[in-house]
């Protein structure tokens, strides 16, 4: 999909910055709902704060989208 995206995101270096920021934040969203969904709220908020702070995403997202 992340391929498909490059025509309106461009192949260079901040396109591919805009694609991992925007795959990362969809991440973030798509984990609050599912542990809203499962737990509560609060819980929800807390899990996304630490999610959103821990380099998981960001290795996940340099391995995808190596530099040239």
């Amino acid at each position: 999909m992340a391929a498909l995206l490059y025509s309106s995101f461009s192949v260079k270096s901040t396109g591919r910055a805009r694609i991992a920021v925007a795959f990362g934040v969809w991440g973030v969203f798509a984990f609050y709902n599912l542990v809203r969904r499962a737990f509560n709220e609060v819980q929800a908020l807390l899990s996304c704060a630490v999610f959103a702070v821990m380099p998981g995403g960001i290795v996940v997202d340099r391995s995808f989208l190596p530099d040239q």
